[in-house]
């Protein structure tokens, strides 16, 4: 995979092009995989002689997978750059599409799905950071809308491409029609996605140790919030000791002493 250098402020125009084919088709992709399963489970479930409760893992193994890496493989293209975790998604998704084609019992498209929703969060998790390196700063909503358009689009026509899918070739077809597009989002990305820049952190499965721990023990009004000082210090003007005093500007008392004026005024027209 060529290394592209980071833009100063976007890709130009036939380059900003080419990369939004390559995130559309992924994008689209993995949103169409997760509905496109749907309709097609009771075919599913009579070819690989399966019940009904346990082919719904087709769909659960998907969405779960997508779940729980979406975030770590987000932190994880902070740190080692958001186009490397696109195209190893995408590679993923793509490979885990033609196991899913190949699948001839339901433990093996089950397994194929999970390692397809790996690569569907490695391409949804990034997608969006790296239109901000693809579009300037001036055009970054027409990029966000772009995606965004292509989501909603995705989310909308899935069980009808299920249906045509399915009204002429096996459900087979539903994740082999993945294989080419996929090849082809990958070339695109290895030659026009740029290069974004990586974080210094680590990538942590623990919780840090200097983080803030919370108190098990209940607080009371007197007991002050975890890295505040307590409340006779505040109350001093903090750890020096000295005592702030609040100072009214002038025209406070004027207003104070007028709405006084107003109120007494008033009392004494009621009580007359």
């Amino acid at each position: 995979m060529p290394t592209n250098a980071v833009p100063a402020d976007g890709l130009p125009g036939p380059e900003r092009f080419r990369a939004m084919i390559t995130l559309g088709i992924a994008v689209a992709m993995s949103v169409l995989d997760s509905a496109i399963a749907n309709i097609a489970l009771p075919t599913i479930a009579q070819e690989l002689h399966a019940d009904p409760a346990t082919s719904i893992w087709v769909v659960n193994a998907y969405q779960l997978a997508v779940t729980a890496s979406l975030l770590p493989l987000a932190s994880l293209g902070d740190i080692v750059g958001y186009r490397r975790v696109y195209w190893w998604g995408l590679l993923v998704f793509t490979v885990a599409s033609a196991g899913c084609a190949a699948a001839q019992s339901l433990p093996v498209l089950v397994v194929a799905r999970v390692l397809q929703g790996f690569g569907g969060a490695g391409i949804m998790s990034v997608n969006t950071a790296l239109v901000r390196f693809v579009f300037p700063r001036v055009m970054l909503g027409r990029g966000i809308g772009t995606i965004a358009f292509v989501v909603a689009t995705s989310a909308a026509t899935g069980p009808t491409v299920a249906a045509a899918i399915l009204s002429v070739a096996s459900w087979h077809w539903l994740f082999a029609v993945n294989i080419l597009p996929g090849i082809l989002a990958l070339y695109l990305a290895a030659r026009v996605l740029p290069d974004t820049p990586r974080g210094r952190h680590r990538f942590e499965l623990r919780r840090p140790s200097h983080a803030v721990h919370s108190d098990p023990r209940p607080r009371t009004a007197a007991s002050p919030a975890p890295g505040m000082p307590p409340p006779e210090e505040r109350s001093r003007g903090g750890r020096s000791g000295r005592v702030r005093r609040l100072r009214w500007p002038a025209w406070m008392h004027s207003s104070k002493s007028a709405a006084c004026v107003n109120a007494s005024g008033r009392r004494s027209r009621w009580t007359a």
